[in-house]
């Protein structure tokens, strides 16, 4: 009993330390608008795939340019239509 408490106080403190989230991930593609008022969002185009932006303030001003960023995966996508939901971490031109 006391092998398995130690093991599972072990493993939980390694998750707990873990600085990376599973789901981060990097793309490097064109800032852009896409779809038509009132629905409408501000994604990148990274070859075939979108990504919708959660956190437009900081990407509005690159709207047209080629950036690599650095965000987490909120939601993958869904398919034509429903694309997947990142919230960006960082962005280098």
């Amino acid at each position: 009993m006391r092998v398995l408490i130690l093991f599972l106080s072990l493993f939980l403190g390694a998750c707990a330390m873990s600085k990376r989230p599973v789901n981060e991930i990097k793309i490097e593609g064109i800032v852009q608008y896409f779809g038509n008022e009132p629905k409408s969002f501000l994604g990148i185009k990274s070859g075939n795939k979108v990504y919708k932006i959660s956190n437009t303030q900081s990407i509005k001003k690159f709207q047209g340019e080629k950036i690599k960023v650095e965000a987490i995966l909120l939601k993958k996508a869904l398919g034509p239509g429903f694309p997947a939901i990142i919230k960006v971490l960082s962005v280098k031109k």
